[in-house]
């Protein structure tokens, strides 16, 4: 598995762990989809998790390659402004506690990486339509094995 397949699985496996028996607010964990696209007969809230972007970053010692990827997602919530708004504030905050404390898997896949995995959130009500969109990506570095 390269580096970056091993971050989305350990993302994946973070994000899914998103439920209310592990201690979170919402079950957003049971709705996370890879390459989705959203549409008004899902269920919401709904993760949706897109294509990596991975950058080369170059080699580390003889045969160790080094790259930094990035994953955007986003989350479709019903609802826009006062009435969405505690649901909103409950899964930013399940977002950001998943990222304080992330899966071994994904831990792993980072170890030896320069840096700390940042996340980046932001949400916003969709122009004519009932929902709030939160947008996110995940960015972390890895280091691997060559060939």
């Amino acid at each position: 598995m390269s580096g970056p397949e091993a971050i989305e699985a350990g993302l994946l496996e973070t994000l899914r762990q998103i439920l209310p028996t592990n201690g979170y607010e919402t079950d957003l964990g049971a709705r996370v989809f890879v390459g989705h696209t959203y549409t008004d007969s899902d269920p919401a809230p709904l993760m949706v998790v897109g294509d990596f972007d991975d950058e080369y970053l170059g080699r580390v010692g003889a045969g160790v390659r080094k790259g930094e990827v990035t994953f955007p997602f986003e989350v479709w919530v019903d609802g826009v402004g006062a009435a969405s708004r505690p649901l909103v504030h409950q899964l930013l905050r399940d977002l950001k506690r998943a990222f304080a404390r992330p899966t071994s898997a994904l831990l792993r896949a980072t170890q030896g990486a320069d840096g700390r995995p940042t996340l980046h959130v932001r949400a916003d009500p969709q122009p004519g339509s009932q929902l709030t969109l939160i947008e996110a990506s995940y960015t972390a570095g890895y280091q691997e094995q060559l060939g």
